[in-house]
């Protein structure tokens, strides 16, 4: 099946749900589909659910790979290495409709907070097995930013009070967690 959306025709869809107001709500994209289009954050690639406004932007989406989008904090990579039934209920790239990145989940990327006293604290995604990283999961609020890492603790931190950094991680800098 294909479906037309403001973004153009997108082939290969197998399922679509629609707003009781009968605006597109999402689409399943067959088995081995990627879609690549373009977004406020950057050129991305998606697989498996896309999800829209009611409005016909694109509201969250799962990236096929490790995908480097533009955030509040800088540029990082988006993306949710886990076996797509350990993953959690929402997609790991989730925008407004302005196509800025809102909330995202992250293996490649650690989030290094700076308060005002100096202290540093970094929280860093974890590895369970293999090539299997449990993502961290970082969410855009107004005046804060709110983290929850690998082991699902959740934590506000406000824009006043800490300095938000990026660090790109790779197998050297994973900190292990007993």
């Amino acid at each position: 099946m294909e479906i037309t959306t403001k973004y153009g025709v997108i082939y290969n869809v197998e399922d679509v749900t629609y707003y009781d107001s009968g605006e597109l709500q999402s689409i399943r994209l067959g088995k081995d589909t990627l879609l690549t289009f373009s977004i406020k954050a950057g050129k991305v690639t998606a697989k498996e659910v896309i999800t829209f406004y009611k409005t016909g932007e694109i509201k969250s989406f799962e990236p096929a790979y490790g995908t480097r989008v533009k955030t509040f904090i800088g540029v990082v990579n988006a993306f949710d290495s886990r076996p797509e039934d350990q993953q959690g209920k929402d997609a790991s790239l989730q925008l407004t409709k302005a196509g800025e990145v809102i909330q995202l989940s992250m293996v490649e990327t650690a989030i290094v907070l700076i308060a005002k006293d100096g202290t540093r604290r970094t929280i860093m995604p974890q590895p369970i097995a293999g090539d299997v990283i449990v993502p961290i999961q970082v969410k855009f609020l107004r005046n804060s930013i709110q983290v929850t890492d690998s082991f699902g603790f959740t934590e506000c931190f406000s824009y006043r009070e800490y300095f938000v950094q990026n660090i790109t991680c790779n197998k050297k800098n994973f900190i292990f967690m007993a």
